[in-house]
């Protein structure tokens, strides 16, 4: 009993609920060398912060080659090594662990669900799908294509049988259900669930469905942050329904720095759980994840749904399959003597060359280094790690299983050691990689 009460409560840690509000206002393979990816004359991309999929050239350059040649990328696959009994569900390492598919087509439901007191207005359906598309864009770049999601999305509010105060669903019951018996919470979840879904069967065919999303009016108050979760059990005339999800009043305020909140990177950031991923980590620099402010990411979106970097850590993008092997420069400790590699910028997919250069430090632990817009970010994968979000309502982080080594991005000159290894940014993308002696 005390595994499946902790495996419950696990599914709502897992999950984005925004109730812990600082995690959402700012979360031996074979040894044969493989050739270099192909570097003649990629394009650089330029893209603009405000929609990272936007992409505009603007130079040609040919990449800088590592001057020590890589090993098999399959060496940098770090196997998930946590405790398999008190765990967070899904990913740390590899395999990949979900319950969507990553790769192929999905199908994907919307429901608009509406109360007496939270009406929901014709303007709210076409902003929905705006949403929807910024959503399928973000897919098919992110994932090089491998994943398609069809969306059905009924174009017409269904009027739930309640006002919205009456299903329970406050901070102080998420708060109940995250650090108590998520039980309860479960059963409420799945009540609503099973309207909302009841609502919806006569018009809409749930065959095949593997996520739920409900959309909420923006009037909404007394639904917040959220509802949903990740195993339940709602009927429908086609089948069960186990994974639901639909952001409340929380989703329809501005972030921290005055952007407006988008449904569809919270979604991302939930559906991303089943993928595979735990998600939540890297958020907190390496030896400060006691510190208050240690839970703030700004970097990617399972970090923060809310994140100005609307993309995937490259840990992330490497457990789904959406990395190829050509982009990883795999250099475990034993080769190291100094090397300079010229790294692609994560986000830009229209690049040749290196996208991540990842280092192995022993079996369940990796240093994982990305390129971004303004600068390279350095992170420890530990895949013994679990993490632990249970003080992040006061900003805290607690134990993580990826954490960043600097604060989070290092500069051209500057430079950043662990273990005797050192990474500097010499140039603009480029790095150098040496054993400190």
């Amino acid at each position: 009993m005390m595994q499946h009460k902790w495996a419950i409560k696990n599914w709502l840690a897992v999950a984005g609920f925004c109730l812990l509000a600082t995690a959402c206002n700012s979360e031996e393979a074979s040894a044969t060398n493989e050739s270099e990816p192909t570097t003649t004359e990629p394009v650089l991309i330029e893209a603009s912060k405000q929609n990272p999929i936007t992409t505009t050239t603007t130079t040609t350059v040919v990449p800088v080659r590592p001057t020590i040649p890589g090993v098999n990328p399959s060496q940098c696959r770090t196997p998930d090594a946590r405790d398999l009994v008190e765990r967070v569900p899904y990913s740390v390492g590899f395999p990949l662990d979900g319950n969507t598919p990553a790769t192929g087509t999905i199908k994907v439901v919307l429901l608009p669900i509406d109360f007496s007191d939270a009406i929901g207005i014709e303007q709210e359906i076409f902003d929905a799908q705006n949403q929807i598309n910024k959503f399928n864009e973000w897919v098919e770049s992110q994932s090089r294509s491998a994943l398609t999601v069809d969306w059905v999305f009924p174009d017409e509010w269904w009027r739930a049988s309640k006002e919205s105060s009456e299903y329970g669903f406050n901070p102080e019951a998420i708060h109940t259900a995250m650090t108590g018996d998520a039980r309860s919470y479960i059963t409420t979840v799945e009540t609503f669930g099973t309207e909302a879904v009841a609502l919806a069967d006569p018009t809409i065919d749930f065959t095949d469905v593997e996520f739920v999303f409900v959309l909420l009016p923006k009037t909404i108050v007394h639904i917040d942050p959220s509802v949903g979760a990740f195993h339940l059990n709602i009927p429908s005339d086609e089948g069960t329904i186990e994974k639901l999800w639909g952001g409340g009043a929380f989703f329809y305020k501005s972030n921290h720095d005055g952007r407006p909140k988008e449904l569809w990177t919270g979604w991302i950031h939930e559906i991303g759980h089943t993928w595979g991923l735990a998600g939540h980590a890297p958020v907190a620099t390496f030896g400060r994840e006691q510190e208050v402010g240690s839970t703030a990411s700004d970097l990617h979106l399972m970090g923060n749904q809310d994140a100005v970097h609307q993309v995937f850590s490259i840990w992330d993008q490497w457990l789904l399959g959406w990395l190829p092997e050509n982009e990883v420069y795999c250099l475990p400790v034993s080769g190291i003597k100094s090397t300079e590699v010229e790294l692609v910028i994560s986000d830009h997919f229209d690049n040749n060359g290196y996208r991540t250069a990842m280092i192995p430090v022993t079996k369940t632990s990796i240093l994982v280094v990305e390129s971004r817009d303004n600068g390279i970010v350095v992170y420890l994968v530990d895949t013994t790690l679990d993490y632990d979000r249970s003080a992040e309502n006061r900003g805290v982080a607690l134990d993580r299983f990826a954490t960043y080594l600097t604060d989070p991005i290092l500069q051209v000159g500057e430079s950043v050691s662990y273990e005797r290894i050192e990474i500097t940014v010499i140039r603009s993308g480029t790095i150098s990689i040496r054993v400190i002696k």
